[in-house]
Parts: C-alpha cells; sequence; structure tokens
C-alpha cells in the first residue's frame, strides 16, 4: 500500500512543486517507486518532468496528472511513495489530495503573508484526521522572520519540521533538471521525518 503526502498551500510561490518534486526524488534515491500525480491545473511538476526528459536528464520519479476522482487508483499504480502536487486555489481538489493523503505537507516561506494563509490548511487536515506538518522554506537561518513565523506557527498549534529548505539560488534554478545533491539530502531528512510520523 503505497504511502501519500499531499503538499499544499493555499498561496503560490511557497515552493509547493518544488517541494513535491524534492520528496519524489528523495524517495526514488532510497529505493522507493515514487509518484508525483500533479493535480494543479498548471501543471508545473508534469511541466518539470517533460522539460527534464527532453533535455537528457530525466527525473528518477514518475509524474502523472490524474483526475481528482482516480485518486483511489493510487495504490494500483505500483508505487509505494506518492506525493501529490496540489493548485493554490480550488478547494474541491485541495480537500480531495487531503482526504486521499497519509500526511499533508504544508510549505510556508517565514512571512507574515504566508504563515496566515496556512491555517485553512490545517483546519482541513484536522477536520479529515489528516497528520499535517509545516515546512519552513526559503530559509535565511538566524533571520528575525525565521523566528517569528516559528513562534507563530508554534502558537497556533502547527506541527513545524525540523527539516528547513534553505534559500538557494541553485535551488530556484534546478526546475526543469536534475536536483542539486544538497536539495535532494534536505528533501531525503524530511521525507524521513514524514515517514516516521506515517501509521
Amino acid at each position: 500500500m503505497a504511502t501519500v503526502i499531499a503538499v499544499v498551500g493555499l498561496k503560490g510561490g511557497t515552493s509547493k512543486s518544488t517541494t513535491t518534486i524534492g520528496l519524489a526524488e528523495a524517495a526514488a534515491a532510497a529505493g522507493h517507486a515514487a509518484l508525483v500525480v500533479d493535480l494543479d491545473p498548471q501543471g508545473s511538476a508534469l511541466g518539470w518532468a517533460e522539460e527534464a526528459a527532453e533535455a537528457g536528464t530525466p527525473l528518477a520519479s514518475t509524474v502523472i496528472a490524474l483526475p481528482v476522482k482516480e485518486l483511489r487508483r493510487i495504490d494500483s499504480l505500483g508505487c509505494d511513495v506518492a506525493v501529490l502536487d496540489t493548485p493554490p486555489a480550488g478547494p474541491r481538489i485541495i480537500d480531495a489530495a487531503i482526504a486521499a493523503a497519509d500526511q499533508v505537507v504544508v510549505p510556508v516561506a517565514p512571512t507574515v503573508l504566508d504563515v496566515s494563509r496556512l491555517w485553512p490548511v490545517l483546519d482541513v487536515a484536522d477536520e479529515l484526521g489528516v497528520p499535517a506538518t509545516v515546512v519552513l522554506t526559503r530559509v535565511r537561518k538566524g533571520t528575525r522572520s525565521v523566528a517569528e513565523a516559528i513562534e507563530a506557527i508554534t502558537e497556533g498549534g502547527g506541527r513545524i519540521a525540523a527539516t528547513q529548505m534553505p534559500l538557494r539560488e541553485a535551488w530556484a534554478q534546478a526546475h526543469g533538471g536534475p536536483l542539486p545533491a544538497e536539495m535532494i539530502a534536505a528533501h531525503t531528512a524530511l521525507l524521513t521525518e514524514l515517514l516516521k510520523g506515517t501509521p
């Protein structure tokens, strides 16, 4: 039975697709049959995979688009880790992804606006009984913005991953190609945290 991780956020530009691909590639590097299901009509994850294949550096994970009504088929698709990439809007898609997941990951940059948009996601996950983990992205370690984001999320009852995703130019330029080794390592650490919390 596949472990399903939904990557969800209600704001664009929070590194949802980067986190999705990072987790799937980390899973593949660890020997898992890893699948990305692109539920975002913009097709960012699918476009990433297509560009990488055209450049001769295909991703190690498989990336497909799937209608939400087909999410129940994930266990028949031959994967043991599936990562769902969701749009920033579209409650029907987001709610279906959370309902299908064993874990929800909410990428959040350490800004007041980003933090303010995570609570509805955590509420839906809580209502559906799905564990949710906030992962801080675009992090500059030691900055006040990071400390304030951690404080706000913790005070609000959110669970924060120990693994943080740093702000890196190489990561921003990775779209459509292979992931830098440091990026794989960081997402491997995050994946390990998530799998430990999956029943």
